[in-house]
């Protein structure tokens, strides 16, 4: 795990400028205030299939492949995984918020990633239509692989959220998202016990 800093970070979000998904045409421009108040940990890569395997002993993933990350887990299965984990561990590993991932995100990736997207992310044009072994992409600033890219990625709600408990958030990307939609600012959700190839997830910690 490498640690994320504390600081704050203004972002500024034209809608115009991207392509609508419909829940989104509502907005033009939005402007938000990422107060990171503490230091936390985040995981350097998702997590794979081998540690999965290790903690429950199964492997529900549809692209097996022990250097690979994780899929077609919901967002109930991985919180009872991380339960597990700390007991093991006797550490308090969780997901990160969203908002922590966005922060994380915004401050690993450089400014031109979407002209250099080939050396940071698996997607659609590249991935060989399934996921691919995690950390095998070029890290960030802050030394994060696949913040965007092989999997979408289940957070925990800010405290602030409206979001609604039985329904969980997910961000960033995937090996199938097309190049036009890699982007830091979609925010998706959906019911609990949702799972496919596309999310899987990264571990967090507190300082």
């Amino acid at each position: 795990m490498f640690l994320v800093p504390k600081g704050e970070i203004v972002s500024v979000v034209n809608w115009r400028d991207k392509p609508h998904r419909n829940q989104y045409r509502r907005f033009s421009k939005v402007t938000q205030e990422l107060k990171m108040p503490h230091d936390f940990f985040l995981g350097e890569t998702l997590v794979s299939q081998a540690v999965w395997k290790e903690i429950t002993q199964t492997n529900p993933s549809y692209f097996k492949d022990h250097t690979s990350p994780v899929e077609n887990i919901n967002f109930m299965e991985v919180q009872t995984f991380i339960s597990r984990l700390n007991r093991l561990t006797n550490h308090n590993f969780r997901l990160p918020t969203e908002t922590e991932w966005l922060y994380a995100c915004l401050l690993n990736y450089p400014a031109d990633f979407t002209q250099r997207m080939d050396e940071y992310v698996w997607y659609e044009a590249n991935s060989k239509n399934r996921t691919q072994p995690v950390g095998s992409k070029k890290a960030g600033r802050l030394q994060f692989s696949d913040l965007l890219g092989n999997l979408f990625q289940w957070c925990n709600a800010a405290p602030e959220s409206p979001n609604p408990s039985n329904q969980p958030i997910y961000r960033g990307a995937c090996w199938q998202t097309q190049g036009l939609w890699v982007d830091t600012a979609y925010r998706m959700t959906v019911n609990q016990h949702f799972k496919n190839n596309t999310i899987g997830f990264r571990l967090a910690m507190d300082v």
